[in-house]
């Protein structure tokens, strides 16, 4: 018969506890990266707010460049999770090119996002190690994105290279956008505004029939 007492819960394996210390510490990196910019974060304010011990934090990353591989690595893995939820639901008929770029605005371009990696891509300049890393997970995002901008457009009567040029434009205004956040003050209404008027503007492109002959947008 059951006492009510419930079972004694799991002890956590030494890997389990391992995996979840470099999580928290990854956690509070971004967020302190967010709060406080690359340049007054510092490991100890990290190991701080992961609620880890120096010693713990020193263990997993002995350095704050091997914590900053390893957060922007983490970042840009939970970018390309977004990404690929965007897919999925596209890939089942659940959006058009106007829900693909507000999805990227509202959920990969949010400030959670964006704004450390805008700080560890300034840091980057200077450090050959994480300039390389992003250069690599940057590639691989682009693959994402290509792979759901053709799930978006897979019926689009036009060019793949005009597509491909569509896609850039839109992702480099969208980095625009998210930049001009970081300063401005404007309402969301503002930035709300500017993605519509590029939806529209890019749904024209894509349903205009290309002259005969032409291959520019």
């Amino acid at each position: 018969m059951p006492t009510g007492k419930g079972t004694a819960a799991r002890r956590r394996t030494q890997a389990e506890r391992s995996t979840a210390t470099q999580h928290a510490l990854l956690l509070a990196a971004r967020t302190t990266i967010y709060e406080l910019g690359y340049s007054r974060t510092t490991v100890a304010e990290i190991a701080k707010r992961a609620g880890v011990s120096r010693g713990a934090q020193i263990h997993h990353y002995p350095s704050k460049q091997k914590l900053m591989l390893a957060v922007a690595d983490f970042i840009f893995s939970e970018v390309e999770d977004e990404a690929a939820e965007i897919a999925a639901r596209l890939g089942g008929g659940e959006g058009d090119v106007d829900g693909f770029i507000r999805d990227l605005w509202t959920r990969v371009f949010r400030p959670a996002h964006f704004n450390p990696i805008m700080e560890l891509a300034n840091a980057a300049r200077t450090d050959p190690a994480l300039g390389a890393l992003l250069a690599a997970r940057w590639a691989r995002l682009m693959d994402t994105y290509n792979m759901i901008w053709s799930t978006v457009l897979r019926r689009a009567p036009r060019g793949g290279d005009e597509m491909a040029t569509i896609l850039t434009l839109t992702l480099s205004l969208l980095r625009g956008m998210a930049f001009q956040r970081t300063i401005d003050d404007s309402p969301g209404q503002f930035y709300d505004d500017q993605l519509g008027a590029w939806a529209a503007i890019v749904k024209g492109v894509i349903e205009r029939e290309p002259a005969l002959g032409s291959e520019s947008i």
